[in-house]
This record gives structure tokens, sequence and C-alpha cells, in this order.
């Protein structure tokens, strides 16, 4: 590419989504679009990576929505890990040490670090925890291992057939009956998507360095 050559992205924007946070997420969108910077090559890369994650948190809270708007409050765990996930992403691009591949992999590669002659995967645990080593935040991996507790089959799952052993209940809403889950519920996905918006507002500059 010809690093004089303008670096133009055009952003269509779609409102109207059934999302709480819909303007957060719009804001973050258009502060990606309209940074400025003299290095438009590397900004054509790091912009449709923001653009995605972006769109892919929006995404999935109109779909958490949709399964709270039903009552459906078990499916909406993996999708809230899912919707942490997105700022995950962005912080360990912070952390990758070639960040270009990981920004044109859009994560596949994985974040690295470089371990004397070795590239070292960064586990997510670690990119969690580095949330709360940068002092802005101590919830950080907090609300990650809360989140990791819903995805991997374990008693969890058994306890939505019934609570005894005598009488078990196949496709119920268990967790609809219950309020303080529902409560729980909820505030979480208030959590992770104030989470996601601050984590992208906190670390976008860092992007670039």
């Amino acid at each position: 590419m010809d690093k004089l050559q303008p670096v133009l992205i055009e952003l269509t924007i779609h409102k109207g989504l059934n999302i709480k946070f819909e303007t957060e997420y719009l804001k973050l969108a258009e502060s990606v679009l309209n940074k400025s910077t003299k290095d438009m090559e590397r900004s054509c890369i790091i912009k449709p990576f923001l653009f995605a994650l972006i769109n892919r948190a929006m995404v999935t809270s109109n779909a958490i929505e949709t399964l709270i708007n039903s009552g459906n409050y078990e499916s909406t765990l993996p999708l809230l890990r899912v919707l942490f996930d997105c700022g995950l992403q962005i912080k360990a691009a912070t952390m990758a040490d070639n960040k270009e591949e990981f920004y044109t992999t859009y994560g596949e590669s994985k974040a690295k670090r470089k371990v004397g002659n070795k590239l070292i995967r960064i586990k997510e645990g670690e990119i969690a925890k580095s949330l709360d080593d940068d002092k802005w935040t101590s919830e950080g991996f907090g609300l990650y291992k809360f989140l990791c507790g819903y995805i991997h089959f374990s008693s969890y799952h058994y306890s939505l057939l019934s609570n005894n052993t005598s009488s078990l209940s196949i496709g119920k809403l268990i967790l609809k009956d219950d309020p303080d889950i529902v409560v729980q519920i909820k505030q979480c996905y208030n959590d992770v998507s104030e989470a996601f918006i601050e984590i992208t507002r906190y670390y976008i500059d860092k992007l670039w360095n």
C-alpha cells in the first residue's frame, strides 16, 4: 500500500436495534471512525478490527435482550461471556507483541508475547487480570471468572433440571421463577456492557502505540 495514500473508511450506521446500549455503541464507532492519526496504513488495519468488535457487541447485546424479554434468562449466560470477550480482544491487542498480526487475523492467531526465543500465547485469564492490574477497575477478573462458570458443563446445568433427584423437569425455564437470579442476570448484563464500553474507551489510544 502507498503510505501517502489516504485511507477512507465509510461507516454505515443502522439505528433502531432493540438494545439498551445502542447509543453508547454508536458513539464508540463514531469515535473510532473520526480518530485522527498520521499513520494511515496502520489505521486501515486497526479501525476495521475495532468496528468488527463493536458490531459483535451490538448484535450480541440484541440477542441477550431478546432472550431476557422472552424470560429465557439461562440462555443469556454464554452470550454474556461472548460480550465480555469483545472487551478482552481489545485488551489483548494492547498486550500482543505482534499487534499487526493480531489485528489482521482478527484474534484467530491469539495474542502472543515473546518469552526468550519463543512466542507464548497469552491466556484469557491473564488478559482479564491485566484489566485490574491497570488500576482503573477492580472487577474485570472477577466478572471474567463468574461468566466462565456457565460456559462448560457443570453442576449448574444439572441444577436447572430440579432441586432434588426425585423429580426432574426438561425444558422448563427454571430461572424465570427465581426473581433474585433474574435481577442478578439483568445486573450482569449491565455490568458486562459497561465493561466493554469502558475497555474500548480506555485502551483505544493505546492501540496506535
